[in-house]
């Protein structure tokens, strides 16, 4: 086989540690397909500027031709605390021009198929509520016109404010 092998890759991402190998096949040089698998151990990152940073584990695969690439694999939250105030005029305003805003149809780079668990590891700690959230998600789709997929629910016994009134979290999903 041609192309470029990976071996016991080893580095620190987040606080965390990062260990990749794989095959990244090639023709005359350039990458043709590859055929690669990671893992992430309590790491911290922020992927999307308007969401907090997730402290957790990911197993990840970046696996196909490349016309056809795709990233697979699971990532469990450790920890994940929405703890900044939010200003809900602002961010209705912010959600209408982001749901304004058009794909960009040349970012479609590569498919995912990623599974999220958060099993109570979720936090909400702000003037909105405070509560622990547990979700089961799937991010489908591709770079271009990403999707999610599944639920997010608030535990029992959580708190929930509005207009200076405190409401106790029975279920919420």
């Amino acid at each position: 086989a041609k192309g470029y092998g990976l071996h016991d890759l080893k580095g620190r991402v987040g606080g965390g540690v990062v260990a990749m190998s794989g095959f990244i096949h090639a023709r005359d040089w350039v990458p043709d397909s590859y055929d690669l698998e990671g893992r992430l151990s309590g790491a911290r990152v922020q992927y999307i500027d308007s969401l907090p940073p997730v402290v957790g584990d990911a197993t990840l695969s970046f696996d196909g031709p490349i016309d056809a690439l795709v990233l697979a694999g699971e990532i469990d939250v450790h920890e994940l605390v929405f703890s900044e105030r939010i200003d809900w005029e602002s961010w209705l305003i912010e959600q209408e021009r982001l749901s304004a805003t058009a794909p960009d149809e040349s970012a479609d780079i590569f498919s995912m198929d990623i599974g999220i668990t958060a099993d109570g590891t979720g936090r909400i700690r702000n003037n909105v509520g405070n509560a622990r959230l547990s979700a089961e998600l799937r991010v489908v789709g591709d770079t271009a016109r990403p999707g999610v997929l599944g639920k997010v629910w608030a535990e029992p016994d959580g708190r929930v404010y509005l207009q200076e009134r405190e409401f106790e979290v029975t279920r919420g999903e």
